[in-house]
């Protein structure tokens, strides 16, 4: 009879053990699901950003639009180079683009 009280005994202390540790890791991962929502609604989720989106907002109304080719020819001209560069003292992207396009059509004889 010992004997089987014993192995009964064992029994009971090791289902004990098992349902103590189940009983720590559920709570333990519900308290971090818990967490984890609780942090993510104070923060905020997140949508993926569109490039569209980021464009109409973050580009201010009185920028300029970039140059094409042809604009770049006409940038050339001599009307355009001697009455309109830095004709108002400020470098602007008009300005940029004209002096760069100047730069790349000088000869480089040294």
């Amino acid at each position: 009879m010992n004997k089987v009280e014993g192995v009964k005994g064992f029994l009971t202390f090791c289902l004990i053990l098992v349902a103590l540790f189940l009983l720590f890791f559920s709570v333990r991962f519900v308290m971090g699901k818990r967490i984890l929502k609780e942090n993510s609604e104070a923060v905020g989720v997140v949508d993926i950003v569109q490039p569209e989106s980021l464009l109409k907002e973050d580009i201010p109304a009185d920028t300029e639009p970039p140059l094409s080719v042809v604009s770049f020819q006409g940038a050339l001209s001599a009307y355009d180079v001697r009455y309109d560069f830095n004709k108002d003292n400020t470098i602007n992207m008009y300005d940029y683009y004209l002096l760069i396009s100047l730069l790349n059509q000088t000869s480089n004889n040294n």
